[in-house]
């Protein structure tokens, strides 16, 4: 049990009269819906950490398993700029519950557990009578863990207060820098099947968090909480963790959670809105559920505040410059807010011009980077001062750095919105609740690719451009799909792409020219967000057929000069790169007495055709092209 000062005990009999308000049952999962389900993915939206004052601000962490399986969770320690810095495993037995303060994770001191391979003697991680023990062979030599060395010690505090990184990002920032020495940042806690590294872990890679290593499992089987405490201020501020689902997922015993295979188009179509999207390059590979982007708040715009936790959606993580002051990404945007007072009174914010305020101001950017507290006031949001109301904010926003991502509304952009509301009975106590979700991102139903060539039978000259055009639709009903990343490719055939992708346009369209400098038909395909194509053929045409490089040969003769036998003359044509001549028309002709059984023939696709020869004198006798070129002759020689 963590002891946290008599302030906290004192919470104790408030709590329970809270908790006794809440009534217990079955709760009902739907993938995205933001319920308080058991899920494969937690977000601890905020964390803080006072680290000029042992008695000052910390967080407790709580963490749950549902399930009489046996879990491994991997936490991710992620900086207030939203870059995952540290990570370690959480090992729990069935129904298991561990807690931990963060301000003791900051300090060096991991939570102690152990899977049966480490704890062959049940004191570590004590299982019940129905709870699964299992070995985590990959755990061992990490779990339980020892004490973090000092120095990383030091670099971790110095990078969540937004000071310099020492070692692992040196001379550079991973968070914001508010000058108070206090620790920020949130995180996550994901279902995991093995324990990565070696040893105490240090540091992680950013561009790895998603790495062939890291063993995401979909296990929707984790509850968890948070509370901000300030021992030194007697105040405590408890919510449940957020519940990110995965889909397809396995739930716990009572089968919530539980998505069979396919699983859900929006956990599962390529371009969709995921949790993780910007670290799977948006193919919903991390089969998470993203979070609402529009919500509506109930509070006081004189005391109350908001924990605003933002998706970046940036795909790569970067340090950044500490005299720059914030990511490159920043500061994030958001479409607008309204407020609503208890009199029916509506701001809009940002204003629409009139005649008397042609310039409004603009809506400050308040929740500039990943996560962060935001005072509901006039300064930070331009809010009525002191008013009760619903303050509806819309917080999409574009990210340039994110490019058009994510495919499916390159505008929608997941957060998450904590109301923190002093309790005006209570003054230790304030409470936490989430804000009542308004809008999330339209997923695709599943997108769908054509390839259209057109024009096309260019000439094979090198230059001349057959063009393919790939079109790009939501068939859920949202139309064509815009910024779009398209790949195209020939598997087979001498043929030239201008680039092997292209992005959509606004009509879900893009284009690549194809040159070749061998006539044929090539089999061209395109391929988007998961969905293919039905190849579509590239023909080029042969140029004007050269007398050098085609050829004439007999290659039937000697046959008897009694007028039916026949010799056979066949001819080749190709153009100046060699290739076959198609679907022309030859002339021949014969020095008599020979006579052609036919003066004509009409070349195949390797350029050739070819004409029979008879008489009844026997001899040898010129043979010849005429059209379209002069080549020979040849002699095709009868015998008695």
């Amino acid at each position: 049990m963590l002891r946290l000062g008599e302030s906290i005990r004192r919470c104790g009999i408030v709590l329970l009269l809270l908790l006794s308000l809440c009534p217990i049952h079955k709760a009902h999962a739907v993938i995205g819906t933001l319920d308080s389900v058991p899920a494969a993915t937690l977000l601890y939206p905020y964390f803080e950490v006072d680290l000029s004052n042992a008695n000052g601000k910390t967080t407790v962490i709580g963490l749950h398993n549902t399930s009489a399986t046996a879990i491994l969770g991997r936490v991710t320690i992620w900086s207030n700029a939203g870059l995952p810095i540290y990570n370690f495993n959480i090992y729990l037995t069935g129904y298991d519950s561990q807690s931990f303060d963060m301000r003791s994770v900051l300090n060096g001191s991991l939570p102690q557990t152990a899977s049966a391979g480490q704890d062959p003697t049940d004191v570590i991680s004590p299982h019940g009578p129905i709870s699964q023990d299992i070995n985590y062979a990959s755990c061992t030599g990490q779990l339980p863990y020892g004490a973090v060395s000092p120095s990383f010690v030091a670099d971790l505090q110095a990078m969540l207060t937004g000071k310099p990184s020492t070692s692992e990002f040196p001379g550079q920032c991973v968070g914001t820098n508010a000058g108070d020495n206090i620790a920020r940042g949130y995180l996550t806690i994901d279902t995991v099947n093995s324990c990565t590294g070696s040893g105490i872990p240090t540091a992680i890679p950013l561009a790895q968090y998603f790495d062939a290593n890291f063993f995401m499992t979909s296990q929707n089987v984790l509850l968890g909480d948070y509370m901000l405490i300030n021992p030194a201020q007697h105040v405590l501020i408890m919510n449940n963790a957020a519940s990110i689902e995965a889909s397809p997922g396995v739930g716990n015993n009572s089968g919530t959670g539980t998505y069979p295979q396919p699983g859900s188009p929006q956990t599962t179509t390529a371009g969709n809105y995921t949790f993780y999207g910007r670290f799977v390059n948006w193919t919903a590979a991390d089969r998470r559920e993203s979070l609402p982007t529009e919500w509506a708040v109930e509070g006081d715009t004189g005391s109350g505040s908001v924990i605003a936790w933002r998706d970046p959606k940036v795909s790569t993580a970067n340090a950044f410059s500490c005299a720059a002051g914030k990511p490159a990404y920043a500061p994030l945007g958001q479409t607008g807010i309204r407020f609503f007072d208890r009199a029916g009174i509506y701001t809009q914010i940002p204003a629409s011009p009139t005649v008397i305020n042609p310039t409004p101001p603009p809506l400050p950017n308040f929740a500039p980077v990943a996560t962060q507290i935001v005072p509901m006031n006039s300064v930070t949001m331009l809010l009525p001062a002191s008013k009760m109301g619903l303050l509806d904010m819309d917080l999409n926003t574009t990210v340039p750095a994110a490019g058009s991502n994510p495919p499916v509304d390159p505008t929608a952009s997941q957060s998450l919105v904590v109301v923190l509301t002093p309790n005006e009975n209570l003054a230790n106590l304030s409470t936490g609740v989430i804000a009542v979700p308004l809008k999330r991102t339209q997923p695709l139903t599943a997108p769908a690719v054509t390839l259209t060539i057109n024009p096309n039978g260019q000439l094979a000259d090198g230059t001349s451009t057959d063009v393919a055009t790939a079109t790009v639709v939501d068939t859920g009903g949202s139309g064509p799909m815009v910024g779009v990343t398209v790949n195209l490719s020939v598997p087979f055939g001498p043929v030239n792409l201008s680039a092997s992708s292209c992005t959509t346009d606004g009509s879900g369209q893009c284009s690549v020219n194809i040159t070749s400098t061998t006539a044929g038909s090539y089999a061209v395909n395109a391929n988007a967000l998961g969905a293919s194509a039905i190849p579509q053929n590239a023909v080029f045409n042969a140029l004007a057929p050269d007398a050098t490089k085609s050829t004439l040969a007999i290659i039937t003769n000697n046959q008897s000069a009694n007028g039916t036998a026949q010799d056979v003359a066949q001819v080749t044509l190709e153009d100046t790169n060699g290739s076959f001549e198609n679907a022309v028309t030859v002339t021949f002709s014969a020095v008599a007495p020979a006579v052609l059984v036919n003066t004509t023939c009409t070349t195949n696709a390797s350029g050739q055709c070819t004409v029979g020869i008879v008489t009844t004198t026997p001899g040898s006798y010129a043979i010849s092209v005429t059209a379209p070129v002069a080549v020979g002759p040849q002699n095709a020689t009868f015998v008695p």
